[in-house]
């Protein structure tokens, strides 16, 4: 039991740290790429070894986690603002770019799950916003990878991602 509970556990740790973006996105990649594309997982896998052992290094040999020591090494002064903006520049984009990629891969598994197209919003003011997307019903005999329609002409369709995914 106690096994299973562990099992269990780290699980959803994992599934809250994928997400679905990641999970849509993958799927689309191997359905559309095959293992073209694996050069990028041993790449990633590699750098973010590498980047985090010497992060670990830093905090054995100084004492001090990695903000302690960016924090020690640029005091104060120009250079150390600009760091201080490009550490939260990086980590506001960054939270930006997950959460994102959450939204747009809820988007797509409802797209799949339904067989609806999902429309985003282009950068217009007018009745969307960049945060909302809208999952239309594609019209009846149309598959979602044919119907382009609908909307006020300001989105960017995402029916190539449900089709890449077999939602033909």
């Amino acid at each position: 039991m106690r096994r299973l509970s562990a099992i269990l556990l780290w699980s959803v740790i994992a599934a809250a740290f994928i997400g679905p973006g990641t999970v849509t996105t993958a799927a689309a990649a191997g359905a559309g790429f095959g293992l073209a594309l694996l050069w990028t997982l041993v790449f990633s896998t590699v750098a973010c070894l590498v980047l985090q052992e010497a992060s670990a290094r830093l905090t054995l040999v100084s004492g001090r986690n990695l903000g302690q020591a960016l924090r020690h090494r640029y005091p104060a002064g120009f250079t150390g603002t600009a760091v201080l903006l490009l550490v939260l520049g990086g980590i506001v984009l960054g939270c930006a770019a997950y959460e994102a990629g959450n939204i747009l891969g809820g988007v797509a598994g409802a797209v799949l799950a339904t067989g609806g197209v999902a429309k985003a919003p282009g950068p217009g003011f007018g009745r969307h916003s960049w945060a909302s997307a809208v999952v239309q019903q594609t019209p009846s005999g149309c598959s979602p990878a044919e119907y382009r329609g609908g909307g006020d002409g300001g989105g960017v369709s995402l029916d190539r991602l449900a089709a890449a995914a077999g939602a033909r």
